[in-house]
C-alpha cells in the first residue's frame, strides 16, 4: 500500500504496525516508513494528512470512535479516512458463523456493513451537517 501511494504522489508516506514481524515481511523499498508501534495522535501535527487509511484496524480497538475522531483532527480540509472493517453480516460470515475466522479473541468488536460509516459519520468534520452537534 505504501509503494502504490508513493507512486501515486503521497509524498511523507508513513505506516504505523505494532507486529515487527510484518514490518520485516514489508517491502524493503517502504520498511524505513514504517513505524513500530500503535497509533497515538500526538505524535503527528493536527491537519496534517490527506489520507489516512484503516484497515482491518477498528475491529482491534477498544474505542473506534475515539480513534476516528484522532483521525479526523489530524486530516487536512478536504482530506479522506479510509476505513476497511470486516463485515460480520457478510454472506459467509453468517455461513460460518462462530467458526468464521472474524470470531477471535483479538477483535474487541465486529461491524456490519452500515457500523462504520456511522462510527465515522461521528466525527465533527464528517459532514457539515452533522457538525453542529459537535
Amino acid at each position: 500500500m505504501l509503494e502504490r501511494l508513493r507512486d501515486a504522489g503521497f509524498t511523507d508516506a508513513v505506516g504505523i504496525e505494532p507486529s515487527a514481524a510484518a514490518i520485516a515481511a514489508a517491502a524493503p523499498a517502504v520498511r524505513g516508513l514504517i513505524r513500530q508501534g500503535v497509533f497515538v495522535e500526538a505524535d503527528f501535527e493536527p491537519a496534517s494528512f490527506d489520507l489516512i487509511c484503516c484497515f482491518q484496524t477498528l475491529e482491534h480497538v477498544s474505542d473506534p470512535r475515539a480513534l476516528v475522531r484522532s483521525c479526523a483532527r489530524l486530516l487536512r480540509p478536504g482530506g479522506a479516512l479510509a476505513l476497511v472493517t470486516h463485515d460480520y453480516t457478510a454472506p459467509l460470515n453468517r455461513l460460518l458463523g462462530r467458526r468464521s475466522p472474524i470470531i477471535d479473541i483479538e477483535h474487541l468488536q465486529l461491524f456490519c456493513r452500515p457500523q462504520p460509516r456511522s462510527v465515522y459519520c461521528m466525527t465533527p468534520s464528517c459532514h457539515r451537517s452533522r457538525s453542529e452537534r459537535w
